[in-house]
């Protein structure tokens, strides 16, 4: 992480001399780091792109890489899909039930959260998602468009789908 920090963005989208993007050789490295090292990738603001995930493999295929493929994907689109149901939940709840919340109910009934309302209190919510892992920002707008491309992915390799898709 520390590293990859000081690579300037516009490097972490370039692909290699192998014609590799940073996201497809972190997805073809099937050891245990390729899940740590993917997810930095897509909150940092590697793009996501759907042949990234589809390497090609010479006749018969290696059904064991395949298999630990198509494994990475689901867990990559799930830990994705749940990033942003974490925010949306957070959104519909905290902010929803709190923020546009109603002063019509009694005092003694009505939600600590309706205090979160106004500008002055924006740090405060902020501070809040925080705590409660919420992706805010331009991370929240990567993981929303990760999390798009892999589940199609997830969709491709169900029952393996065609294998190889593009170059690579």
């Amino acid at each position: 992480r520390e590293l990859a920090d000081k690579v300037p963005p516009e490097h972490l989208t370039m692909p290699g001399e192998n014609g590799f993007t940073p996201i497809k050789l972190a997805f073809s490295y099937t050891k245990r780091d390729a899940m740590p090292i993917t997810q930095m990738l897509i909150l940092r603001g590697v793009p996501v792109l759907l042949q990234d995930f589809f390497l090609r493999q010479s006749v018969p295929y290696d059904l064991d890489k395949l298999i630990k493929q198509r494994n990475l994907a689901n867990q990559l689109a799930s830990w994705a899909m749940s990033e942003v149901a974490t925010r949306d939940t957070f959104l519909a709840l905290v902010l929803g039930c709190g923020i546009h919340g109603s002063r019509d109910v009694a005092p003694a009934q009505r939600s600590q959260l309706l205090n979160l309302r106004g500008d002055g209190n924006t740090d405060v919510r902020m501070r809040i998602a925080g705590y409660l892992g919420v992706r805010l920002g331009e991370e929240a707008g990567r993981l929303r468009r990760a999390a798009n491309v892999l589940g199609e992915v997830v969709v491709h390799y169900r029952g393996f789908g065609p294998l190889v898709l593009g170059e690579g």
